[in-house]
């Protein structure tokens, strides 16, 4: 919906945030959250990737994410679009 990675995180039993994320074309997800030097276990590939961390280490892998996302991405990548392989007439 806004066109930007993103992550969904639960709060497990253990003290850890674990979470997976998706991501828009041009932003590797798995990459990027193996910089961070927080996390307990993190991988994936471009587009989606997973990863868990303490709970204390929440805000400072928040921003880190967030800092790395706008020194990345362009602002002209986070428009979405759609790629067209073929018109049809309404009767085909």
């Amino acid at each position: 919906h806004f066109y930007r990675p993103a992550f969904v995180l639960n709060l497990g039993k253990d003290g850890r945030y674990g979470g997976s994320g998706r991501s828009i074309p041009g932003f590797d997800l798995a990459s990027t959250i193996r910089t961070f030097p927080t996390l307990v276990k993190g991988g994936g590939h471009a587009a989606a990737a997973g990863c868990s961390f303490d709970a204390d280490k929440l805000e400072e892998v928040r921003e880190a994410f967030r800092r790395l996302a706008e020194e990345t991405i362009p602002p002209d990548e986070l428009i979405p679009s759609v790629d067209i392989d073929l018109e049809l007439e309404c009767h085909e």
